[in-house]
């Protein structure tokens, strides 16, 4: 699914045909609105505030910008925000971190990307800020748990197990079925009232028994496909993940001074 040529160019973008996912062309340009949530307990890095800065003006899809913050624990933070979203008239919900960096480019196409395929959830991956070669991974799972991937122009969109927050696009229906089917209770008892989607779990091993601890975007992964939901990672997309420097894949092949002109390589995606 190369989709790059769809969206690189915004006024060609909104004036062209766009395919519905039954393959069909859309008798009229779809319009679709999107709440970014930037979800902190500490400071927007400067990049990412320029990011952000640069989605409002957006036409289509409409996409406003807000920022949670004054809670240390991200899985409330996140549900808070999900069920924000669940109550207001937006259609997306983006979780976009605050040292997570691409283009505005990047990010409109991860949506559009969402709504024309209605796709359920739909990441894009981000290297781990470490210098470790143990840990030079995304923060992603895949369906088999150890796959080849190939990552950068014309990379294919996976199904994934597990995808990251920290650039992650949902549909609406996929909270509102969590909601429907009772499998998050309604947080009641204190003054900000949401539904814990985000909510860290355990989950055991089918093959060994073994218990393993799932943070709070993999819980939600694991919920979403537990109803029946699809995960999807763009493989396609780099982003930067804000450190001591701007980590992307391109550190794992390349010399600092290498001019990077194209990104075109296959990844070893393993677990943590």
């Amino acid at each position: 699914m190369n989709l790059l040529r769809d969206i690189k160019d915004l006024p060609s973008r909104l004036g062209r045909g766009i395919l519905s996912p039954n393959g069909n062309l859309f008798e009229k340009k779809p319009e679709f609105k999107v709440l970014v949530a930037v979800c902190t307990h500490r400071d927007i890095k400067a990049q990412v505030f320029e990011l952000i800065r640069s989605l409002e003006p957006c036409p289509n899809p409409k996409i406003h910008v807000k920022a949670f913050i004054g809670d240390a624990l991200i899985d409330r933070m996140r549900s808070v925000a999900a069920s924000r979203f669940v109550e207001w008239d937006y259609d997306v919900l983006l979780f976009l971190d605050d040292d997570i960096v691409g283009t505005s480019l990047d990010i409109t196409k991860i949506l559009w990307t969402l709504w024309k395929y209605d796709f359920d959830v739909l990441a894009a991956p981000y290297r781990l800020k470490s210098e470790s070669p143990r840990e030079k991974i995304f923060a992603v799972r895949t369906l088999e748990w150890k796959d080849v991937i190939r990552v950068g122009e014309g990379a294919k969109i996976h199904p994934m197990r597990y995808v990251s927050t920290g650039c992650m696009a949902i549909k609406k229906r996929v909270f509102q079925k969590m909601i429907d089917e009772n499998v998050v209770p309604f947080c009641s008892g204190e003054s900000r009232k949401f539904w814990p989607f985000f909510m860290p779990m355990v989950v055991q091993d089918k093959d060994t028994g073994a218990w393993n601890y799932l943070s709070e975007d993999w819980s939600f992964c694991e919920r979403a496909l537990n109803l029946g939901f699809k995960i999807w990672c763009d493989f396609e997309v780099k982003l930067g993940h804000i450190g001591p420097k701007i980590y992307t894949w391109d550190d794992w092949f390349r010399p600092p001074i290498e001019p990077k002109k194209t990104f075109n390589y296959n990844v070893d995606v393993v677990p943590e």
